[in-house]
């Protein structure tokens, strides 16, 4: 026969009682500050996590939340799979109000851009924003003063566009990224020694600050790649 304290603290449960307590399958028995009781199962996927503001001192957490606006991201968060569908700027609770070790892990499933925006003066990787391309993730980690990443993979496809007889194409909201690259595949100019240029603005094109002379493209015998 198994023993577990309740209050009054000489009052034990038996091993029946205590199976009385879990109602359904993948229940666990936990131990609050004054009795025993039941923590129920939560679902596929989700992990037990400590959390000291709890009655029974654990949580339930993970599985994935997906949202196309920001809702702040907060303690309840911690342990989560957050998938962003839309562009915004996902904000972030101050990092003395998370606490050390707050965790989640975070994944643009969009076609635009999510900025990453701590609280005030707090920074996330020294920076005090960070910008994920369409499809990176990464874990969002707090030290208790600021952010940091992990497993951020700093290249990303920005944007895949497929053009038949266009003379142009243009690549806008790539902001957020240092360094670009521009692949060009199955290029073929409708006429020989046709030019080919690339024109740089700082505001989605109103204004060109620069203007890249890649080439000159003659109809091959097959369609080359460009890069």
């Amino acid at each position: 026969m198994g023993y577990i304290g309740q209050t009054p603290a000489n009052t034990p449960l038996t091993g029946d009682q205590l199976l009385g307590l879990l109602t359904a399958k993948g229940d666990i028995l936990v131990r609050t500050a004054s009795t025993v009781t039941r923590q129920a199962i939560a679902g596929d996927g989700s992990i037990v996590m400590a959390d000291a503001s709890a009655s029974s001192g654990i949580k339930w957490a993970g599985g994935v939340t997906a949202r196309s606006s920001n809702t702040i991201l907060a303690g309840s968060d911690c342990g989560s799979v957050i998938s962003a569908t839309s562009s915004f700027t996902q904000t972030l609770t101050a990092a003395a109000t998370l606490g050390n070790k707050w965790v989640c892990y975070y994944r643009n499933s969009g076609t635009g851009l999510i900025t990453i925006d701590p609280n005030s003066t707090e920074t996330i990787d020294g920076q005090t924003t960070i910008v994920l391309g369409r499809n990176e993730g990464c874990y969002i980690v707090c030290d208790g003063s600021n952010f940091f990443t992990v497993g951020l993979a700093r290249m990303a496809l920005l944007s895949a566009q497929t053009a038949s007889s266009s003379a142009s194409l243009n690549f806008t909201n790539l902001t957020g990224f240092t360094k670009y690259i521009f692949e060009l595949t199955n290029v073929v100019p409708a006429t020989t020694a046709t030019n080919l240029q690339a024109r740089v603005s700082t505001d989605n094109g109103l204004v060109l600050v620069h203007i890249q002379m890649l080439g000159v493209v003659r109809i091959p015998a097959t369609a080359p790649t460009m890069r």
